[in-house]
């Protein structure tokens, strides 16, 4: 006997896919309403959605399923962030805004192929670092892992790739920018409780290992460079930004999460994608709005 649930299901997901075929009516009334239902339905609409938009071979239909899903995930990814963006800086979850912002660009990514991927580089650091508590061979062993056997280096060649912004990609294809290189290294370090962090200094990110009585700092986009404070500060200088004491500060999940967000705006910038420069954008206001 099928069950009330199942009876249920089963109503609803007819409901879905009379909806959808209505989306190809000639009246734009229909299409309207139609519209208007499926979007109420939200997540629930979305599967179904989907594979009308691989499978449809109705122009018109599929048209209008695609511009319904990518909505439907806009507000989602929308309403997501405001719940992230409402913690205080020190409790926003770095790992969890990256995979937002990745999932924005790839709706079928799931969370546990960024996080299995973290948690074996994770594994591998700790087993070289064994007992240590040394920076020095903490570091030698993070750098040894990303840089050596995992192989993560800076894309010099496709500098403005969309792929070498999002987290997936970066872990995947071993390559990114100074932005993604080290959000990688610091949620693996994080999983390891070591005290490194992102620096607020401008154009090219660094992580900062901070221990006493000085710390020094990691640039993961070369490898894993190490680099002292007066380094940093000659750094800055040459790139014509100038120095100032803040920008070898500690910078926060919320700030490190918003250069994410400036970075992929201007990627989605230079490649004239305005309706994502758009909606990233809404994304970074609502970010700045509970800082």
């Amino acid at each position: 006997m099928e069950s009330e649930s199942g009876s249920v299901s089963r109503n609803k997901s007819g409901r879905i896919k009379a909806l959808i075929s209505l989306l190809g009516d000639d009246d734009r009334k229909i299409r309207r309403i139609a519209k208007s239902h499926l979007l109420e339905l939200g997540d629930d609409a979305t599967s179904l959605l989907d594979q009308t938009v691989r499978e449809d071979t109705d122009g018109k239909t599929r048209i209008q399923a695609r511009a319904i899903l990518e909505q439907i995930r806009r507000e989602e990814l929308a309403l997501s962030f405001h719940i992230l963006a409402m913690q205080r800086d020190e409790d926003i979850d770095l790992e969890k805004g990256v995979f937002l912002l990745a999932r924005y660009a790839y709706p079928q990514l799931e969370y546990h192929e960024i996080s299995s991927e973290l948690n074996h580089l994770a594994h591998r650091v700790s087993e070289m670092i064994g007992d240590s508590t040394s920076a020095g061979k903490i570091v030698y062993s993070l750098n040894h892992v990303l840089f050596e056997e995992a192989g993560f280096r800076g894309n010099t060649d496709n500098y403005y790739s969309p792929e070498n912004s999002f987290i997936n990609k970066v872990l995947s294809k071993r390559s990114g920018i100074p932005i993604s290189l080290s959000v990688v290294y610091l949620l693996v370090a994080r999983r390891l409780g070591l005290p490194i962090y992102g620096v607020r200094m401008p154009m090219h990110l660094l992580c900062m290992y901070d221990q006493p009585p000085e710390p020094f700092y990691i640039d993961a986009y070369h490898r894993g460079h190490l680099m002292t404070r007066a380094e940093c500060i000659s750094f800055m200088k040459r790139a014509g930004v100038g120095f100032k004491e803040s920008y070898l500060e500690r910078a926060s999940n919320r700030e490190v999460l918003g250069r994410v967000l400036r970075n992929q705006i201007l990627v989605y910038y230079h490649n004239e994608e305005d309706r994502k420069v758009s909606f990233l954008k809404h994304l970074l206001k609502i970010l700045k709005n509970y800082s």
